[in-house]
Formats: C-alpha cells, sequence, structure tokens
C-alpha cells in the first residue's frame, strides 16, 4: 500500500509493467519487486511480501497469467479473489465488498 503524487494509490499494476518496461526487469522480477522487496522495505522486520503462515494476507487472484500479461494487473474485472488482511473483499463469483470495486 503506497500512493504519492507520482505514483497514486492503487496504480501498483502500472508501476509493475513501468519496471519491466523502463527498467528492464523481466515480468517475474517487477512482481517479486512489488511483492518481496515491497514487503520487506515496508516492514523490514518480516510480515509483508511473501505467502506463507503468520503473514499479513494482502492477495490479488487473476483470470489469467500476469507474467504473460501485465495489464491483468490494471484490470478489476479480471481480479477473481481480493483479499486484504485476510478478509474477502471480492470472491470468485464476481461479489465485492468493502473495496467497491465494481464486479
Amino acid at each position: 500500500d503506497y500512493g504519492t503524487v507520482l505514483t497514486p494509490h492503487a496504480t501498483n499494476g502500472r508501476d509493475v509493467a513501468h519496471l519491466v518496461r523502463y527498467a528492464g526487469l523481466s515480468p517475474q522480477e517487477a512482481l517479486y519487486c512489488a511483492t518481496v522487496v515491497g514487503g520487506q522495505m515496508m516492514m523490514p522486520e518480516g510480515g509483508l511480501g511473501t505467502i506463507e503462515k503468520g503473514q499479513l494476507a494482502d492477495l490479488l487472484l487473476v483470470d489469467g497469467n500476469p507474467l504473460e500479461d501485465l495489464s491483468l494487473l490494471n484490470n478489476g474485472e479480471r481480479m477473481s479473489v481480493i483479499t486484504k488482511d485476510g478478509k474477502i473483499h471480492k470472491d470468485g463469483g464476481g461479489r465485492s465488498a468493502a473495496l467497491g470495486m465494481a464486479a
């Protein structure tokens, strides 16, 4: 979770694509930077950036492979499941909750 004038909140998918386009990273490297490295920077003592027991659970499950098509990360309709702090905000049935996303 971040946001500045140059990187507004909810533009993470765009920023991942920028890492590929302008910094020369592979899609896998860019996603690693956005998740694992980003989590380490925000909480150096651990707790963010990986999927494992005891970690905070913010997940996006997309319909498709973001390693093949990073634009999936910018398309709310292709996000099948969204969790925040371990709670489901949009489920696979297309229903949305607290995040106010269009299903």
